[in-house]
């Protein structure tokens, strides 16, 4: 081939393939800069060069840092579901943003988010509901063959809607199931949690199928605030429960199996804490991986230190009397949670043999606040600490305030207090975990352009195949929130 002919083909590799030089973070020493991914420590500040071949999800820069959310008898395990739907206006998608026409000011839509195939789904738990105050909502939005984000389906909580009812409050799919949570709602902030069931397993018709709650009165217990679906189990965090213990709000995650002619959900045995605490809020957080069950309580003491630092605990589900036995219980590694009230657990993810916890509060040498997550391997029949993943040095940043694991891959939010000194907005941030080393490598960062302070984009975070969804409920300003969806 000629010198003539190469020329076109040259222009365009450069034109699709421009290296371009990361954001600088600040290090001390090689080791502290992700030397695997490229990173390296020049003039105090870690650098990387990555190739920006366009699209929603190339970028120009990289810091170096870092589920899917009517009462019941005494004794029955369900009850039927008073939920409805309702559609709104085409829901599009503008450098993966995502339309919600339907969403208000205040509504904080995107406080939760799931994402499984080609089914987005979001939650709006302050949303007015056909003039109920905070009632919530939920958007289920199905992805076109353009890649566009066809015509949103809303829910409601029809029967059971009540003013600070606070429905889309958590959310989580596992098709044909979709499962809501509405920790405001029953007498006394019961809460509860819904279960709507897809038509036909491709269309995005969704109807109701049931109403999970407590056995008994459970005032104040506020289910709901955590839910995570597998398969034919359903689990839900009632981190302020204090039915264990004299003490008020250890919290317990209950737990729900469908049966075996698929009509109904039984309530299986109610999960607690070993070590329960007061105020220690086991069941915030929470995510079901097959027959493994991740649950963070991001107060509970250090057992000798009297430190709510937080813990999570590692469950596996016995087949034989359908409870959850205990694997293993961490609280923060080396001690950091030594430092006082660091989050660990505030939020969690499984998947196969990964878990992710983040701890926004954890201190970075004299900056409050900054944040961390921590990688967990499973080994064998063990769980080990692996990784801990950190963003440059500044106040308040709360890195670590929402996770996502999906196959080889990870997110971490980072969602900064007014103020915070890094990522004013939010943003998150991806890994990638690389079996031949083997270890999780810093991919790269995710942002939404220009964010004002406590945007909270990152608030909430979903990984399905390829993709990965991010919630932006923008609490602070009178403004619809927002979410975005990015291929990996």
């Amino acid at each position: 081939m000629t010198r003539e002919a190469l020329l076109p083909l040259l222009l365009v590799v450069l034109s699709c393939e421009a290296l371009v030089e990361a954001y600088p973070v600040q290090c001390g020493h090689p080791t502290e800069c992700d030397t695997y991914n490229g990173e390296t420590c020049v003039d105090g500040e870690c650098r990387i060069q990555v190739v920006n071949t366009g699209g929603n999800n190339s970028t120009s820069t990289a810091s170096s840092s870092a589920s899917s959310s009517a009462s019941s008898s005494s004794s029955g395990g369900t009850g039927s579901s008073g939920g409805s739907t309702s559609s709104s206006g085409g829901g599009t998608s503008t450098g993966g943003q995502v339309s919600l026409p339907e969403s208000a000011d205040n509504d904080l839509a995107g406080h939760a988010v799931a994402l499984q195939g080609d089914f987005l789904v979001v939650g709006a738990p302050h949303a007015d509901s056909d003039g109920t105050t905070r009632a919530g909502k939920v958007y289920v939005l199905r992805r076109q063959l353009d890649g566009s984000w066809g015509q949103p389906v809303v829910l409601h909580a029809d029967t059971s809607r009540a003013a600070n009812g606070y429905f889309g409050h958590a959310v989580a799919l596992d098709i044909p199931y979709l499962v809501v949570g509405a920790p405001g709602e029953g007498n006394t902030r019961e809460g509860q949690v819904h279960v709507f069931k897809q038509a036909n397993g491709v269309d995005n018709t969704w109807t109701p199928h049931a109403l999970l709650r407590c056995a008994a009165t459970c005032p104040g217990d506020e289910t709901g605030t955590a839910v995570d679906i597998y398969g034919d189990v359903i689990v839900a965090g009632a981190p302020k429960n204090n039915t264990e213990d004299p003490n008020d709000e250890v919290g317990a995650v209950l737990t729900f199996r469908l049966n075996a002619a698929g009509t109904d959900w039984d309530r299986l045995p109610t999960r607690f804490s070993t070590q329960p605490f007061e105020g220690g809020s086991f069941g915030s957080s929470l995510a079901v991986d097959g027959t493994r069950l991740l649950v963070g309580a991001p107060h509970e003491q250090l057992s000798d230190a009297g430190i709510p630092s937080g813990a999570v605990s590692f469950f596996t589900f016995d087949t034989n009397t359908d409870t959850w036995t205990l694997e293993q219980r961490f609280n923060t590694p080396n001690d950091e949670g030594n430092q006082g009230d660091v989050g660990f657990g505030t939020s969690v993810a499984l998947h196969g043999e990964h878990a992710l916890v983040g701890a926004p509060g954890l201190a970075s040498d004299t900056q409050s606040a900054a944040g961390a997550a921590y990688f967990f391997h499973l080994e064998g029949n063990s769980w080990i600490s692996v990784k801990k993943t950190a963003p440059a040095p500044g106040v308040d940043n709360r890195y670590g305030a929402a996770v996502a694991l999906r196959d080889n891959m990870a997110a971490v939010g980072e969602v900064p207090y007014y103020g915070g000194s890094q990522s004013a907005g939010g943003a998150v941030y991806l890994y990638e975990w690389n079996p031949a080393v083997p270890a999780w490598t810093y991919r790269r960062p995710q942002t939404a352009g220009a964010l004002r302070d406590e945007d909270d984009f990152g608030f909430s975070l979903s990984m399905s195949e390829g993709r990965f969804a991010v919630g932006m409920p923008r609490e602070v300003y009178s403004a619809p929130g927002l979410v975005f969806v990015h291929d990996w």
